[in-house]
């Protein structure tokens, strides 16, 4: 024998498609404005400045070109004995050093002058002993 099952009450379709209806009319709204107020805006590039090249393959090579300046992480003031005008720097930024290394080459014009003033007394005065030693043979 069958046996009757009653259903329960059943929804009308009729709400689901009001319910739907206004989501799609939410989503329409929400795109109208995302177009008439666009959040970001792409930045326009000139074909020039981009380069574009066919896939390849081997080394990648990134090269960034951008303004600015390096900054060192620490700075050493080395105190030099006498005064002088940078003539050359002798060691790279970022090198290892160790006590006794040349850092860079002073140049002093006034002690250059002072050296070549001593060079030329040393020369007469060899040039003066030379000269009393001929006498002395010349006379014995």
């Amino acid at each position: 024998m069958d046996v009757v099952r009653v259903r329960g009450r059943k929804l009308p379709a009729t709400p689901f498609a009001i319910v739907g209806a206004l989501g799609l009319a939410a989503i329409g709204a929400y795109g109208a404005v995302a177009l008439v107020h666009p959040r970001a805006v792409v930045p326009a590039v000139e074909r020039a400045a981009v380069v574009t090249d066919v896939v390849r393959r081997g080394t990648l090579v990134r090269s960034i070109s951008a303004a600015g300046a390096f900054v060192p992480g620490r700075i050493a003031v080395v105190a030099a004995p006498s005064d002088g005008l940078v003539a050359g720097v002798l060691v790279r930024a970022g090198t290892r050093v160790t006590a006794g290394t040349a850092i860079a080459r002073l140049r002093n014009p006034d002690l250059e002058a002072e050296l070549a003033d001593l060079d030329a007394q040393i020369a007469a005065a060899t040039a003066q002993q030379r000269a009393i030693n001929e006498e002395g043979r010349a006379a014995a």
